[in-house]
């Protein structure tokens, strides 16, 4: 287990962010709204990232599902059971649940032809998913305990916007580690690069503790925050100035 070393500068950029007036107002106003994304959270680019590596014949066998058809039915069955709010209780018991879903998830990948579903590595991929669901989860509750129970258990999907503002502290943190175990954090880094629990468990860690706020609001800022468009950047200043 690493101790964890949270860099100051790191911080206090993140830190600056959530005081901000425009990043208070941009929270409040996607909590207050029911988000209807198409999906169940992951979007098209997401999902196109995962390749189909089909011969002929599979692609006219209508029974085979594509990736969408395969994360919606999945998500369904979630909402459905109910399961994904009663075991976010506990941080072991939420990731417990979402590993095993993770690797349900990526069977089903790989038996729809995904060939970059195959290894064990690739599992990551689909816990990102299943993250990405959660907050989709958050946004659509309406019960004020569920969204406060999924608040606290949420894990941010991550990517390289996620993991490049924990890169200081992620690399101070594994000082003295096995290199197999955490690899360094390159400066250039993506999604593609948590191949490991111990990676993926660390950063999630980090993230909760380099901010008295929550990973939730972490993730907007690290998301919504900086992917704005015009319209909403105009909009976000209307809001700002009444």
């Amino acid at each position: 287990m690493c101790e964890i070393s949270i860099d100051q500068d790191e911080k206090h950029a993140i830190d600056a962010i959530f005081a901000c007036n425009r990043f208070k107002v941009l929270f409040e106003t996607l909590s207050k709204y029911v988000v209807k994304e198409n999906g169940y959270g992951a979007t098209g680019n997401t999902l196109r990232g995962f390749h189909l590596a089909r011969t002929a014949a599979e692609k006219k066998d209508k029974t085979i599902k594509n990736n969408r058809e395969c994360f919606d039915s999945w998500a369904e069955e979630q909402i459905v059971s109910d399961r994904y709010i009663s075991v976010a209780s506990t941080k072991i018991s939420h990731r417990n649940w979402k590993y095993e879903q993770a690797t349900m998830l990526q069977n089903k990948f790989k038996e729809n032809g995904v060939k970059n579903a195959a290894e064990e590595k690739d599992v990551w991929r689909f816990v990102k998913l299943i993250d990405l669901f959660i907050k989709n989860r958050i946004f659509a509750e309406v019960n004020p305990d569920k969204k406060r129970i999924l608040i606290n258990a949420f894990e941010v999907p991550l990517d390289k916007y996620s993991l490049i503002k924990v890169r200081q502290s992620y690399n101070s943190s594994i000082e003295g580690q096995r290199r197999s175990e955490y690899p360094r954090m390159p400066e250039k880094v993506s999604m593609g690069w948590v191949k490991k629990k111990t990676q993926y468990e660390l950063v999630q860690d980090i993230i909760k503790n380099i901010s008295t706020e929550s990973a939730f609001r972490y993730d907007v800022f690290a998301w919504n925050y900086d992917h704005l468009s015009g319209i909403e950047n105009r909009l976000l200043d209307s809001l700002i100035e009444k």
